[in-house]
């Protein structure tokens, strides 16, 4: 039987959230749109609600969390 390492399942969770965020990316600037122009809650909505950002965003997360479960020296 094959067993899923922790960094895999890690791949499979962020790979399943940005599926979902491109998904949800129409929401997300519509939400925007509901807050005062230039305001913080305005502007970061916008930021997510842009494709381009999104597959950025979530490899980002998978790099950052999988080299503190690797450790340092392991790749």
């Amino acid at each position: 039987m094959l067993q899923a390492s922790n960094v895999e399942i890690l791949a499979t969770v962020c790979f399943a959230l940005a599926i979902l965020h491109t998904f949800s990316v129409s929401l997300l600037r519509s939400w925007a749109s509901r807050f005062p122009e230039g305001s913080l809650t305005e502007n970061l909505l916008h930021l997510l609600g842009e494709v381009e950002v999104v597959f950025g965003l979530w490899a980002g997360i998978y790099l950052t969390v999988s080299s503190f479960i690797q450790g340092p020296g392991n790749s």
